[in-house]
């Protein structure tokens, strides 16, 4: 079927023709896909794309009842391998994650981790790793216990450089996490939790 061009007839209709167009794209991308890096087409959900393509494309009622993008994934399939990374980062913020480690975990090239977190996070994974942390810190040291220091949390939200932390801390709230820490402590939470 790929080494075969598709083409269309003028009476196959506007609709049609730009279904077996993406039909075509998706089915090369996964031929590219499948001689460099296999392990990203189920990641990528492309399978289920050309399911659903075939699907509209041989049962037209399926374009007037529910629409090209309506139709949806059975309930057996598996979480996207993107959510389930972005589910592995919130809850091992303590651990380093680094570019390599999580495209391995995630079967993602660097490359193409670092374009679905731009895609869908707006920002690199470093930078969102980073945010998540200072925002788990700054919560932690709201919420800190007595025995808690500054350092005792940064270290807990995966900061192993206090000079970076505070300088980022800082960067990012405007205020020095000692002072916060001091601030929550001192009853002053309510001010704090402006900052």
């Amino acid at each position: 079927m790929l080494e075969s061009p598709i083409s269309c007839k003028p009476t196959d209709g506007q609709l049609d023709a730009q279904l077996l167009s993406l039909l075509d794209c998706t089915l090369r991308t996964i031929s590219a896909l499948q001689e460099s890096n296999p392990s990203l087409i189920r990641p990528l959900g492309l399978v289920e794309q050309v399911i659903r393509q075939v699907a509209i494309l041989a049962i037209p009622n399926l374009r007037q009842v529910q629409g090209v993008g309506a139709i949806q994934p059975s309930d057996g399939q598996l979480q996207d391998s993107f959510d389930q990374l972005i589910d592995y980062i919130t809850a091992n913020l303590d651990k380093t994650l680094s570019l390599t480690s999580l495209a391995e975990l995630s079967n993602y090239s660097k490359r193409a981790l670092q374009y679905a977190f731009r895609q869908r996070m707006g920002c690199t994974a470093t930078q969102w790793i980073r945010a998540k942390r200072l925002d788990q810190a700054r919560q932690r040291l709201l919420k800190s216990s007595p025995k808690e220091t500054v350092t005792s949390i940064a270290s807990a939200c995966g900061y192993r450089s206090m000079g970076l932390f505070s300088v980022e801390f800082q960067q990012r709230f405007h205020i020095q996490p000692s002072q916060l820490l001091r601030l929550a402590r001192s009853g002053h939470s309510a001010s704090a939790e402006l900052i």
